[in-house]
């Protein structure tokens, strides 16, 4: 979170300057205002960190989880549901409640701004307020984490299941049996309900 804030004050300038300057964009400058395009940017390069660090949190989870060595498989599901549930909370809306609580409260006053590393000035929001930025950044997540489960869900399962197929058709039946076919098919994984449920949680949460 702290990464996207100094990017967006980094860039801010930049925008404004590539959008003032170049005659290509002068037809939609109307719609597509430096803080928005700085907005769009950051909120897309935020979904990337997040789908990154929700990689690790979960492998973080499991290994908290093997630690504390579980007596029953029932304690070790519910101390890892509790740790991916605040881990996946924390990263998917920290920037959500930075903009709707956080931004534009600390920027001073003219003569006393407010710098982060003596260096940027601290976010305002629009004058009309951050609501279109959060809305932003809420859509961007939500349709973003959609796509890209479907893409986990659908597609790459589709593409393992074509290539297993493929394999199948080309080899005769006495060279590549029945439980040689099977033990080729995907693995449900001792988790697999577990991802189920956690994602039906988040979209009760959503």
């Amino acid at each position: 979170m702290i990464a996207v804030i100094v990017y967006r004050l980094a860039v801010y300038a930049a925008f404004a300057s590539i959008m003032e300057n170049t005659e290509t964009l002068q037809p939609i400058r109307g719609l597509l205002t430096p803080q928005l395009a700085t907005s769009l940017t950051a909120s897309f390069l935020n979904f990337v960190i997040i789908m990154i660090l929700n990689f690790l949190y979960e492998r973080i989870a499991i290994w908290i989880t093997d630690m504390e060595i579980p007596r029953t498989h029932y304690e070790y599901e519910n101390r890892l549901t509790m740790k991916m549930f605040l881990f996946q909370f924390v990263n998917y809306y920290s920037s959500c409640f930075y903009v709707a609580f956080f931004k534009g409260k600390f920027v001073g006053y003219p003569g006393s701004y407010t710098y982060m590393f003596n260096r940027w000035r601290n976010e305002e929001c629009d004058p009309a307020g951050c609501l279109i930025e959060l809305t932003t950044q809420l859509t961007i997540i939500m349709a973003g984490k959609q796509i890209w489960g479907n893409i986990q869900e659908a597609i790459v399962p589709w593409i393992y299941n074509w290539w297993g197929r493929r394999k199948a058709r080309s080899n005769p039946e006495n060279l590549y049996s029945r439980w040689e076919q099977d033990h080729d098919l995907q693995s449900f994984g001792a988790l697999g309900l577990f991802y189920e449920y956690l994602e039906m949680g988040k979209q009760k949460r959503q």
